[in-house]
């Protein structure tokens, strides 16, 4: 094995951070991450995953979905998250979206129902633009 194989080898997989209230949504888009051996952190809603981002946490992106209880909404996090972490990839997973969002506050729309291979590929895909 070469020392390239090994560093590559020790390479620490990605921290997503999933926003979601509805609870089965959230395990199902938890496991399909942990399925491809990403590494994820579920909140139930905005205030918990600010709190885990000001917690020093390493997140590379935010999995969110737009409507959530509590005081603020999945675009107001968005907005928060590009502005204090603006290394972190947003990506909103919605059925529904009262306005679209401000496209300078995401990098990944992906509607709900969403297909799981496609939904990987497409994080896979926009995480390794961020290391291009």
């Amino acid at each position: 094995m070469s020392a390239g194989a090994a560093v590559e080898s020790q390479a620490v997989a990605p921290t997503i951070l999933v926003v979601e209230d509805e609870i089965l949504v959230r395990l199902d888009i938890a496991e399909v991450l942990r399925n491809a051996s990403f590494r994820v952190i579920e909140a139930v809603n905005a205030d918990e995953a600010l709190t885990v981002l000001d917690s020093g946490h390493s997140i590379d992106a935010l999995i969110t979905d737009i409507r959530m209880p509590g005081s603020i909404d999945g675009i107001d996090l968005a907005a928060r998250v590009r502005s204090a972490w603006p290394h972190i990839k947003i990506i909103f997973v919605t059925s529904y979206s009262p306005t679209w969002p401000d496209p300078t506050v995401f990098d990944l729309f992906i509607g709900k129902p969403y297909d799981p291979a496609r939904f990987i590929q497409r994080v896979r895909q926009l995480l390794a633009s961020s290391n291009a």
